[in-house]
Parts: structure tokens; sequence; C-alpha cells
């Protein structure tokens, strides 16, 4: 992450923590959001450790899993037998999932 980014991230996550608190709560990345933003609320989702159903473009079923690791660019996401790369710009939706 550079050092842009942390400096604005405490503002931006506490903007958006209460986006993604519960389980149930729902994030669509709409065009509002930048590739920065998406980066930075999924960082979120990953240092809280948090499983989530996530929607890419172009799938009907969203992945259930955690995030494994991340950057600015792609994400990868471990679920229950794999492990799958996914790029930032295809995510469109994510979903808190229930458990740790």
């Amino acid at each position: 992450m550079d050092r842009g980014m942390v400096k604005w991230m405490g503002f931006f996550l506490s903007e958006h923590t209460s986006a993604l608190t519960q389980v149930g709560d729902r994030v669509y990345f709409t065009d509002k959001f930048s590739k920065e933003e998406k980066s930075l609320l999924l960082t979120q989702v990953f240092l809280n450790r948090r499983k989530i159903f996530l929607t890419v473009r172009d799938e009907k079923i969203p992945y259930l899993g955690q995030i494994y690791d991340i950057s600015k660019e792609e994400i990868l996401l471990k679920t229950e037998d794999k492990i799958i790369k996914i790029e930032v710009l295809e995510i469109v939706e994510i979903t808190l999932a229930e458990g740790e």
C-alpha cells in the first residue's frame, strides 16, 4: 500500500466501517467507488479476517471464503477447497457471511 493510501485510510475506513460490520451487510461496488476505495474496503475485510460472499462480474453464484492475500490489483480468496485469484475491478458485491 503506498503512503498516500495509508494517509487517508483511517478516514476512509471510519466512513465505511459501518458498511461491513454485521452478518448480511452488503456493499455493491458501483462506479462511485474508485479502485483505491475498493482496495481499502477489501483490506478492511482482510485485516478483520471476515468470511464473505463475493460476487464477480459475469458470475451468477457468489464465492464464499476469506481473503487470503491482497494487492492493489487483485485478491486471493480462499474457499473451502481452493484459492481463487480475482481482480479487484471484477468484484461487484461483497456480503458478510456468518462465522469467523
